[in-house]
């Protein structure tokens, strides 16, 4: 009797596995919902740098006497900056040759200050980093205006 109890309880297990019939797994453990509706509000556009002018001429030569090389600024170009910052810029040449473009020195105070690589490298003035930075609007509206 137990062999004929052990063969019904086989062929019972062997038909469940031949069962065509499948259930739905589901593919995430929540509940199906739309995604919340979000809205980004865009960032205010930073102001307007003030637009670029000849640059002072005593600036340009204090940045003349304090290269170290020989060079000179040439294309000089000025933007007003915050807090009674001026922004001095321009390229540095070597007779005619172009050495580096758009180049940031910054005035503040009656004091100049070099802000761009080549502008600490190439001369005497001190570092104005933790002042200004020549790569924000104001530094960068400058060169702009250099490049034109």
């Amino acid at each position: 009797m137990g062999r004929i109890v052990a063969v019904l309880v086989v062929a019972v297990m062997l038909a469940g596995c031949g069962s065509t019939q499948r259930s739905e797994m589901p593919t995430s453990l929540a509940p199906h919902s739309e995604p919340p509706e979000t809205s980004i509000a865009a960032a205010p556009p930073p102001p307007a740098a003030a637009p670029c002018s000849q640059a002072p001429a005593g600036f340009v030569d204090l940045i003349n006497k304090s290269f170290t090389g020989g060079e000179t600024l040439g294309n000089a170009q000025s933007v007003t900056g915050p807090k009674d910052m001026v922004y001095v810029g321009g390229n540095i040449l070597h007779g005619s040759e172009l050495i580096s473009s758009g180049d940031v020195w910054l005035a503040q105070h009656g004091a100049l200050y070099a802000l761009s690589s080549d502008a600490r490298k190439r001369t005497l003035l001190p570092d104005g980093r933790d002042l200004a930075s020549a790569g924000d609007q104001y530094g960068s509206a400058l060169v702009d205006c250099v490049a034109r």
